[in-house]
C-alpha cells in the first residue's frame, strides 16, 4: 500500500497582502508587523491576533480599551 503525504496544507487569508493591512476587512498600506497604525495598536492591545482574526471576546476587549484611550 502506498502512503499518501498528509501534511497539513496551508492557508493563506485573500486580503493579506504585502502592501495592505491584514486585520479582516482593512486596505489600508501596512506601516508596521503587516498592520496599518491603528491595527497595530489594536494587535499590541490584544484586540486581534497576529493573522488580523478578532477574538471572541472582542466586544468587551473593545470596550475597555475605548475607555482606557478616552482616559
Amino acid at each position: 500500500m502506498a502512503k499518501e503525504n498528509k501534511a497539513p496544507q496551508q492557508t493563506k487569508t485573500p486580503h493579506a497582502t504585502i502592501d495592505s493591512c491584514a486585520a479582516e476587512g482593512c486596505k489600508k498600506h501596512v506601516e508596521r508587523m503587516h498592520f496599518c497604525q491603528e491595527h497595530f495598536d489594536w494587535y499590541k492591545e490584544g484586540l486581534i491576533n497576529k493573522r488580523g482574526q478578532r477574538p471572541s471576546d472582542f466586544d468587551k476587549k473593545h470596550q475597555l480599551w475605548l475607555r482606557k484611550k478616552a482616559a
